[in-house]
């Protein structure tokens, strides 16, 4: 549906199913992307995953959670970096966008999981830009909550994130 929407604007997309949590699977993409369009400028890494637990709660924030957690945000992103920078330095430059989060730098999102990975992906990003540039930019974005459906349903802060002071 995606791809179809960018084709009515006169954009090339190609889409393309991935777990970008196992390498292989972001080689893949990877390949199948610059296959599909020749080339691969800008790699945007979006894919993220959490499960809302209490911060105060630290039994919540259970092993699978922190795996999955870490596995998608973290590891993911790095795959997919680490796959498509090769396709970059032979087209002669790039550049990568990670989606981080204002739970990176404040301790407020869905889980503490969650924003140790988002602050992780921040240094991830620092040490990229310092070993590709000048050629390969990279560069994080940190958005702060986003009004949507799974903030309306609660999945995202409650009460408890939301009356948390800021700065704390």
């Amino acid at each position: 549906m995606t791809d179809d929407l960018a084709h009515q604007k006169g954009v090339q997309a190609v889409a393309i199913k991935a777990d970008v949590s196992r390498d292989a699977e972001a080689k893949r993409l990877v390949a199948e992307s610059v296959q599909a369009l020749g080339r691969i400028d800008t790699l945007v890494t979006c894919a993220g995953w959490t499960r809302r637990t209490l911060h105060h709660n630290l039994e919540e924030a259970d092993e699978e959670t922190w795996d999955k957690t870490w596995s998608v945000n973290v590891k993911g992103a790095f795959f997919c970096a680490r796959a498509v920078i090769p396709e970059m330095q032979r087209i002669g430059g790039g550049a990568i966008i990670n989606a981080t989060s204002i739970g990176a730098f404040t301790g407020q999102g869905s889980s503490i999981p969650y924003c140790a990975s988002k602050a992780a992906m921040t240094s991830v990003t620092k040490t990229l830009a310092r070993a590709f540039a000048p050629t390969i930019r990279a560069n994080a974005i940190a958005p702060g909550l986003v009004g949507s459906c799974g903030l309306a349903r609660g999945h995202c802060l409650g009460k408890e994130g939301l009356s948390t002071p800021p700065n704390r």
